[in-house]
């Protein structure tokens, strides 16, 4: 795992809303840097449909100022190209790239901070065969 570490949305969803890999992100955070994404940040602000979830939706905007890894104009370029593969190798349908599109982004931010994704998320596994970036999947 690198000194950088981003959470991916689902990652953050079982912390926050099932408990789940609070002790192994508690230990993370102690001996890592986290940065958030600005993707993942709007899917989870996306996600939070009552009260408590967008309240702490907006914590966690709070908590990653100054902590933001936003997509670039070549991570969009890029993006285009590794969707334009998934397509012309038949592996994906338009509608399934498309909703890949969010993910490709991010792992190319991580990428770019020279960060390991934090994820449960398996498309990321097909990500990797176009982007290399590390993926701790949990």
């Amino acid at each position: 795992m690198n000194r950088f570490v981003v959470p991916d949305t689902n990652f953050l969803f079982a912390i926050y809303n099932e408990g789940r890999f609070l002790a192994d992100y508690s230990e993370i955070v102690r001996s890592h840097i986290v940065r958030y994404s600005a993707v993942v940040l709007q899917e989870f602000a996306r996600g939070a449909h009552d009260k408590t979830s967008k309240k702490i939706a907006r914590e966690l905007l709070d908590l990653s100022v100054g902590k933001v890894v936003t997509p670039t104009e070549r991570h969009w370029a890029v993006c285009g190209e590794v969707s334009q593969k998934l397509l012309k190798g038949r592996k994906k349908t338009r509608e399934e790239v498309g909703l890949l599109q969010n993910d490709i982004l991010i792992a190319l931010s991580v990428r770019e901070v020279g960060g390991s994704l934090l994820t449960q998320d398996s498309d990321f596994s097909v990500i990797q065969r176009h982007v290399a970036f590390d993926c701790v999947q949990f």
